[in-house]
This record gives structure tokens, sequence and C-alpha cells, in this order.
């Protein structure tokens, strides 16, 4: 479905053809917050990035189009995620700690995956992710949404339940949002 046939059926059942209580740049903003609400509701936009670690090094940039991490894989393995509380509470060295073997954990603080321990040799990482979709606009209507087919009638739902929601009708909202 295009983002013209969304933004139509959206207008036809809230039955307002004329744009007198909503206007498209609106219909546009529910649309990438309910591509957004339905990727990760449904581990949508699936993605994965590998490079390979090096010996002594810690920190690795992470993708800047994560939306949400699933997996850290070093060697194959699934790593651990920890909460910075943790890595204070079980790392109390500095955040820079030096001890060396194969990871087991991982963190992330600005825009950086720590592992821990610090390898000791050259493996792969992989990273399993939601990416972030692209932002839809106004500017090309004719555009598809970045869903599966099977989800576009969702977004119809979550623009409709936004529509309910400009209108205090809080049981239609709720509804619609379930």
């Amino acid at each position: 479905m295009k983002l013209t046939d969304v933004i139509s059926r959206v207008r036809d059942i809230a039955g307002d053809r004329d744009a007198l209580q909503f206007s498209d740049p609106q219909v546009v903003n529910w649309i990438n917050d309910g591509v957004v609400e339905c990727a990760l509701a449904n581990d949508l936009l699936q993605k994965r990035a590998s490079s390979f670690t090096g010996d002594g090094q810690s920190d690795y940039l992470i993708p800047t189009d994560i939306l949400k991490l699933h997996t850290v894989r070093y060697d194959g393995v699934k790593l651990k995620a920890l909460s910075l509380e943790e890595v204070d509470k079980y790392f109390p060295e500095s955040v820079e700690g030096t001890e060396e073997g194969k990871p087991s954990y991982y963190y992330i603080w600005a825009g950086n995956l720590t592992l821990k321990p610090v390898p000791n040799e050259v493996k792969t990482l992989v990273l399993d992710y939601i990416f972030v979709p692209p932002v839809l606009s106004g500017d090309n209507l004719d555009v598809e949404l970045p869903l599966p087919v099977g989800y576009h009638g969702r977004i119809v739902d979550y623009c409709l339940a936004q529509v309910a929601q400009q209108d205090d009708d809080i049981e239609r909202y709720n509804a619609k949002m379930e």
C-alpha cells in the first residue's frame, strides 16, 4: 500500500475527505509512528551487521540505524547484555578495564558496544537488530510503506486510533490500538 492509499483510507473511514478535522501531514506523522510501533511489536525490519573484533579492543561502534537491539554474538555465541548498574557491580574497575579473554557480556554506552572481558583474539562480532524505518514525508505520497503487506491494515487502524484520540473518544482509541 502506498502512503497516498493509507491517507485516503483513513480519510474515508473517518469521514474527513475535505481535510477539515486533520491534515495530510498529521496523517503522515501518524503513519510514521505506526510503522515504528508495528516494527517494534512484531520484530519487523530485521537487519544484521557483522565485523571482526580486534585483539585487545573492547569498544565497537554500533550501527546508527538501530531501533532495537536483539542479540550480540561473539564467535557464534550469544552474549549477555549488562545494564550500566551491572557493569559497575561486576566490573568495579574502570570502564576501560583490561581483563582479556573470551567475551561473555556486552553493554552499550554513547554509541559504543563494549565487550567484557576484552577479546584476546580476532573473531566475528554479529549484531541482530530492528532498524529505524525510513521517514515517510508528504513530499512523496507515491512511496510504499516499509512494512510487509500484512501490516498495512494495521497502520490504517493505528491512524484511526489517533483520530479517535484527537476526538477524545478513548473507547474507540483503545479498540483500535488493540
